[in-house]
């Protein structure tokens, strides 16, 4: 068989864009050599639509150059591993390979002031290392298995979402998509590393995954309360001596279109108990800009720090951070209100915040 017969035309898939098929192509099956120099095809069979193969001989890959790949048309490749199957490569293609080949490096703390750990996720090189399995379908889209975990996404969806570790067996545990979490909405992301004086815990390294509905899964950390808060029969009545008066607004209202707890100032003409009392503290010294405070007897407070309150956008997320606090949320994960670093682009409960939320006050 020559190199040009051995291509496989789209024409012969039977369905346009398929290669469904190449999964069961052996190395030697399209004659090409897996130590040869790879070869890109001329530019006027490049061009030519009907061929699926861009390479003449299959590339490098892996940390040692243990493996190889090969692509084809329609985004597709395939790659092989002598530690996957040492007879056959695995295809994988479209918004799964996207995000196998893009997936960011990250860097984390295990302790507190820790040494970085530098973690690369992409390809096969990677956190999730070689496909092990061809794209197959899954109950409303589809999926890629590898060494570290899977990749999966859902028909309509415009990108896929990697899981791994311990978040992915809680979710294997709970039926994968056909279980009450459904798909994947995010790639797992950090739960920042860092500690403050209202939150003496912080699980390092410790991530966080949004899934289809309407639900999370945290990786190594406790639930995102605090186990006390300032709520009174579904109350947080404040008093404020504050001059971030839009800022408290602000708070209340985004935390009242949660519905449960009612977050209100306090009434001279109908006086109810004060649960907190917010006031402001010009305090170059420390490095918070909002600070709660519980206390056993007497009344909470909130403190705004005049000294590390930037822009209207900064003042509205801490104060609605610190209020997050008095309804009785702890620090949870990275782009969310409850970050432990404050976001000055997140102004109301996200994903993980409204989850706690509703832990405490349905």
């Amino acid at each position: 068989m020559s190199r040009e017969g051995g291509q496989v035309r789209a024409a012969e898939a039977g369905r346009r864009g398929s290669v469904g098929h190449v999964e069961v192509f052996r190395m030697d099956g399209v004659e090409t050599s897996i130590v040869g120099r790879p070869r890109r095809l001329s530019a006027d069979r490049r061009a030519r639509p009907t061929y699926t193969l861009i390479w003449e001989e299959p590339l490098y890959a892996g940390n040692s150059n243990e493996g190889r790949w090969q692509e084809f048309g329609f985004t597709n490749r395939i790659y092989w591993s002598p530690n996957v199957d040492p007879n056959k490569g695995r295809q994988i293609g479209g918004l799964i390979m996207n995000k196998w080949l893009n997936l960011p490096s990250r860097q984390y703390r295990t302790y507190v002031n820790g040494p970085y750990q530098y973690e690369k996720r992409s390809d096969e090189r990677g956190r999730l290392g070689y496909p092990v399995t061809r794209e197959s379908p899954a109950s409303g889209g589809r999926y890629n298995n590898f060494q570290g975990g899977a990749i999966t996404y859902k028909f309509g969806a415009t990108s896929a979402y990697a899981t791994w570790g311990n978040i992915r067996d809680q979710w294997a545990a709970q039926n994968y998509e056909l279980g009450p979490l459904g798909f994947p909405s995010s790639d797992e992301y950090l739960c920042q590393d860092g500690t403050t004086s209202n939150d003496g815990y912080e699980s390092y390294g410790a991530s966080g995954q949004n899934f289809q509905n309407g639900q999370y899964l945290t990786s190594g950390r406790r639930p995102p309360t605090l186990g006390y808060s300032s709520v009174l029969f579904s109350k947080l009545t404040y008093q404020s001596s504050s001059q971030y008066t839009t800022a408290i607004s602000q708070a209340s209202t985004a935390w009242n279109a949660l519905g449960s707890v009612q977050v209100t100032p306090y009434d001279p003409v109908n006086p109810t108990l004060t649960n907190v009392e917010i006031s402001d503290a010009n305090r170059p010294d420390v490095t918070w800009a909002g600070l709660y405070s519980n206390t056993d007897f007497g009344v909470d407070t909130i403190q705004m720090n005049t000294a590390k309150l930037g822009n209207a956008s900064n003042q509205r997320n801490v104060m609605t951070h610190e209020m997050g606090h008095a309804l009785g949320l702890a620090h949870n994960c990275k782009s969310q209100l409850m970050d432990p670093i404050s976001n000055s682009s997140v102004f109301a409960p996200q994903f993980m915040d409204q989850a706690a939320y509703r832990q405490l006050w349905g």
